[in-house]
């Protein structure tokens, strides 16, 4: 049983499971997955599905070192998920968060980050800074093709696309990580 502050939820369609995991912190922008969702978790993934099991949740297990921000706004304890799910048939974590398009590896699972559906995080800045262009993005993921799963990404025409959206010079950046932390 979950506690009131903590979601999850199990769907089963045509023998893959998906899993949904609510990593939100209230007032804060990073993430976590709850001690009792995690034991949800591993009771429900302790028979496999017939196809494999779907993970989602919106805070990403994996991060690029050269986004000042990513680091701390991600999902906070990726070792603990990692725990919950190995040995499992957990066949991909999909998530959101970083606008902008990723993939990484957790426990041997692959990661996939969707970009983001208004902006995108420009990764060509200066190092420590952190700016957001216009251009919407979306993903299909594609579990039953013998590369799977594959992922596409699509992209907005946008004719507005680049320009800029937000911009944190390297002293923003750094209070904006302070008073998330």
């Amino acid at each position: 049983m979950l506690d009131s502050q903590e979601r999850a939820a199990v769907s089963t369609v045509a023998g893959w499971r998906f899993v949904t995991l609510d990593s939100l912190v209230p007032g804060k922008v990073y993430g976590r997955i709850g001690e009792v969702q995690l034991d949800w978790l591993r009771g429900a993934l302790e028979a496999p599905a017939p196809r494999g099991t779907v993970l989602a949740f919106h805070h990403p297990p994996v991060s690029l070192d050269v986004s000042a921000s990513q680091p701390f706004f991600g999902l906070r304890n990726p070792g603990e998920l990692a725990e919950a799910i190995r040995g499992s048939d957990v066949r991909v974590i999909l998530t959101g968060h970083f606008h902008l398009q990723l993939f990484g590896m957790l426990e041997s699972v692959p990661v996939w980050v969707t970009p983001g559906v208004v902006n995108r995080v420009d990764l060509t800045t200066a190092p420590g800074t952190e700016r957001a262009v216009r251009g919407a993005g979306a993903s299909m993921v594609v579990l039953d093709g013998p590369t799977s799963p594959m992922f596409h990404t699509f992209h907005a025409r946008e004719p507005r696309a680049h320009e800029t959206v937000y911009e944190l010079d390297a002293d923003q950046t750094r209070a904006f990580i302070e008073r998330e932390r």
